[in-house]
């Protein structure tokens, strides 16, 4: 038994059409380019990994567990603490390194996005989603294994003590229904006012948010 074989065991959270979404959207929103080298750093059961393979872009993956992917034998997985060891790739050789969910995990975030400044090529961008802590401060710590809180605030400034150009650091709701319709997107945030931060039922994803960065390497 380990961390994903708990909190995202198949039987409670089978598998659902949002790791499609998802990276749909990170691949339209970014403009994404069929057979990139794409990198994700805890990439985790691998479903949004093995999504954006679907879409043509040559996918590489890294996780702490050498349980990650294991329902994808085909995705390249590499076991790797990103605390404690360099990640397992040459320098100036991926063309998108993203991450989702996984910065909060992590006591020095400073790692993460000095290996990934180090391992894109010139031009190349990392994406990172995280938890939004104003919106979360009681439940975070739910999850045993989050380390380290963000803000948009400290989002922003990682980015750019690591040495990235071009930032764009924003709050991203995880409602496809929102990603592209700005007046629901009003609507939810002040619908977002009236719902409690320990929402058990699906009115938890009009309140929570993210924050969705992303930066460019000069």
């Amino acid at each position: 038994m380990d961390y994903l074989s708990i909190v995202y065991d198949r039987e409670l959270k089978p598998k659902t059409s949002y790791p499609s979404l998802l990276a749909r959207e990170v691949f339209r929103r970014f403009n994404l380019k069929k057979g990139s080298a794409f990198l994700e750093i805890g990439c985790g059961n691998g479903d949004l990994l093995n999504e954006f393979m679907l879409l043509g872009l040559n996918v590489s993956g890294t996780d702490l567990l050498s349980s990650a992917g294991m329902d994808y034998p085909e995705l390249k997985i590499v076991q790797n603490d990103i605390e404690r060891e360099p990640l397992p790739f040459e320098s100036n050789s991926q063309d998108v390194i993203f991450s989702k969910s996984v910065v909060e995990h992590i006591y020095n975030p400073e790692c993460l996005f000095n290996e990934a400044f180090r391992v894109l090529k010139p031009g190349g961008i990392l994406i990172t989603l995280t938890p939004d802590w104003e919106l979360q401060t009681k439940k975070f710590f739910d999850d045993w294994t989050h380390k380290t809180p963000f803000t948009i605030v400290t989002m922003e400034r990682l980015y750019s003590v690591a040495g990235f150009a071009s930032l764009k650091i924003e709050y991203f709701k995880q409602l496809p229904t929102l990603w592209n319709n700005k007046f629901l997107l009003k609507i939810s945030n002040i619908l977002a006012l009236f719902i409690r931060e320990r929402e058990k039922t699906k009115l938890r994803w009009i309140r929570e948010r993210q924050i969705l960065g992303c930066g460019f390497k000069k």
